[in-house]
Parts: C-alpha cells; structure tokens; sequence
C-alpha cells in the first residue's frame, strides 16, 4: 500500500467499530500467512497506534515478518509503555526474530544489545506478570546470552503450568541438548500444552529418542499435538521417523487427507534432508 493509498485508507480506518478494525487485521494477517507476497505494512504500523488494545495487538501479529528498525523500535517501546498486558506481552513475544537476528549477525550491535536487553529485564522483573515474563523467556531463549539456560531452569521449577510450557518452548529454541532428558519426560505429561510444547522441542532438539514417543502420538486425538508430531519427526530424520512417516502418507492418501498427506510431505521432504546431511558428515 503506497504513502497516497494510506492517506486515503486512514479516514475510513478510523471510522470502523474497533471491533471490526482489529477482524479486519486478523483477516489480513491470516491472508499475509497464505500468501507471503502480499504486504500489508502499512495498515500494520498506522494500527499500532489505535487507542484500542485489541487492535494494537492484531497489528503486532500482522507485522509477523516485518524485521525493520523502524517497528524494532516500537515494539522495545510497547513492551515498556503500553497500557495493556496483552500488548506489552505480544510485543515481548515479537522480540523472539529480532533476538534470533541478533544471534546470527543479522542486526548491528547496538539494537541486538537493546533486544537482549529489554528481554532481559522483563524476565527478572519478578513485579511483572507472568504472561509478559514468560513470552519474553520464550524471546529470550533464541539468544546465546549466559542467563538464558537458568531462566529456563527457573521457569520449569514454576508451580506455574503456562511458565513450565513456555521453559520447553524455549529450551526448543535454545538448540541445548543439556535440555534433552526434561524434554523426553515431558513428552509423557498429561497437560496437553506442555505435552504440545514437548513435542516441538523434541524436534528442535533433534532427538533420536523421542521417535517412538512421536510415533505415538501421530494418532493423538488432539489435532495440533498430531501436525507437531509430525513436524517434529521431519526435523528429527533418521530411518525410523521416515518409516512413521512414509506409512502415515500412505493412511492420508487413503483417507483422501490433504491436508494431513501436505504436512506429511513436507516432513518427508525434511526428514530426507536430514539423512543427507548426516550421511554427508559420516564420509566426512
């Protein structure tokens, strides 16, 4: 959307009920997901600024892919200055590709310090909700900063099941296989985030032994907990995840799945890479 479309679209922005104004954005957000060529920037910055929280927050979703200095800067601020949890705590969560750019060089010095920085504090500030320190944890933990594995160990001593859920995310992120053993006994949790999170980590981490417990679950009668599973085997590789995989392609072009055969493909598609990769580091 160009400067003069935008002074056109502001007017009739300002109109719309709110809640019609933060629908309007979940539905751009969710076409920005099918089709990553469209780009809706520009109505993303200008609701960054409603004075309805809901709407700030539908914007931060938006702005998914957008790694510019420009919201860097408005999201470090939102996460000190909002008025609202709920956008204070998306904010942190935004963080997470500007920490991880941080890591791998991506971002100068000086913003990657201010990321690491501000994720930091919001995680010690123990004054904080938990909702804000854990999605801020959940940031953190694509950094290589020394705090980050006692965050983590912090947060899974939690009596708190949320902050225990969001320890696994980020022992996931952390790519630490020092997280390996608490990672497989979680996959075996009866709380079906923590399990969910369990299984995303187990794949993250790439760990061979989770397979047979992945295996299982890609019968799971919670749906997210299935598409992980099978997420996770993908990342994990190896002859066994292929077989798991190979045979439930097979179900899912029975059953006439597609969706479930195109999650199942593309898994395959990783796995097969990942058995590459590995035979090219045994010749080598």
């Amino acid at each position: 959307m160009d400067e003069h479309r935008v002074e056109r679209f502001v007017p009739v922005w300002q109109e719309l009920p709110p809640a019609r104004r933060a629908g309007l954005l979940h539905h751009l957000t969710e076409a920005s997901e099918s089709n990553v060529d469209l780009n809706y920037r520009a109505p993303g910055m200008l609701a960054l600024e409603d004075p309805v929280a809901a709407v700030r927050k539908a914007a931060i979703e938006l702005l998914w892919e957008d790694e510019t200095r420009e919201l860097l800067q408005k999201l470090l601020l939102l996460t000190q200055m909002d008025q609202a949890l709920s956008v204070r705590s998306e904010a942190a969560g935004a963080l997470g590709r500007f920490a991880l750019a941080a890591e791998l060089g991506k971002l100068d010095r000086v913003q990657g310090a201010a990321v690491k920085e501000a994720l930091i504090d919001l995680w010690q500030n123990r004054r904080e909700d938990f909702e804000l320190r854990r999605r801020a944890l959940e940031s953190l933990a694509n950094s290589s900063d020394v705090v980050v594995p006692e965050a983590i160990e912090e947060a899974w001593q939690s009596e708190d099941v949320d902050l225990r859920a969001s320890a696994l995310y980020a022992m996931g992120r952390s790519c630490d296989q020092r997280w390996e053993e608490i990672v497989l006994d979680a996959l075996r949790t009866d709380d079906p985030a923590m399990r969910y999170e369990a299984v995303r980590a187990s794949g993250e981490l790439e760990i061979i032994a989770a397979v047979p417990v992945l295996g299982e679950m890609l019968e799971d009668q919670d749906v997210e907990i299935c598409e992980a599973a099978i997420q996770a085997l993908g990342e994990i590789g190896g002859s066994r995840a292929l077989s798991l995989l190979e045979k439930l392609a097979t179900v899912a072009e029975d059953d006439s799945d597609e969706n479930r055969l195109e999650a199942v493909e593309e898994a395959l598609e990783n796995a097969s890479s990942a058995n590459l990769d590995l035979n090219f580091g045994l010749e080598n």
